[in-house]
């Protein structure tokens, strides 16, 4: 007879626990589908050029920061804000002007690091300096991820005009 209490009493508790679990799963998943699918809402939204693409918050700055050695989620921001001046986003925070001075600088400061991600900089970084900026919207979109981005995904490339209109703006 004690034996079938203990057997029924186990069960009992399984069975809650399992409830419990599945309950808990549930929530969770449906809070995160809700929040996937507001995200997915937003993303969809065309992206325009207005006043909105070339008002930046944060700082803002037509030369680099000291580079630090070794601190390789600096190059990352520092990376992200250059590519600020050529993407269309919902929101951009900070800009660093991207001149040839700037991407050579940085590219320097690379290849003197030996970072762990050495070798993605360095290809955004050399097609930069060659005057390719045909992905720019995929690097910018690479460096906001490798941050942990989640508002302000690169929709398109601004045109050249739109562009001038964000250095005058920004960095004049």
């Amino acid at each position: 007879m004690n034996v079938k209490k203990l057997v029924l009493v186990f069960c009992l508790v399984a069975a809650v626990a399992v409830g419990a679990i599945g309950t808990a799963f549930v929530i969770i998943t449906s809070s995160d589908q809700s929040q996937t699918k507001e995200a997915k809402k937003l993303a969809s939204k065309p992206v325009k050029f207005d006043k909105k693409q070339i008002e930046i918050g944060g700082e803002k700055s037509d030369r680099l920061p000291k580079l630090i050695d070794g601190n390789e989620p600096q190059v990352t921001t520092v990376m992200h804000k250059m590519t600020h001046q050529k993407v269309l986003a919902r929101e951009k925070w900070g800009a660093i002007e991207m001149t040839p001075e700037n991407i050579k600088i940085v590219k320097e400061h690379v290849l003197a690091n030996h970072f762990k991600s050495e070798k993605f900089f360095l290809e955004i970084l050399s097609r930069w300096e060659a005057g390719d900026f045909t992905k720019v919207d995929k690097d910018h979109n690479a460096l906001w991820e490798a941050q942990d981005g989640n508002i302000g995904e690169a929709k398109r490339i601004m045109t050249e005009e739109q562009e001038q209109m964000f250095i005058e703006e920004n960095f004049r």
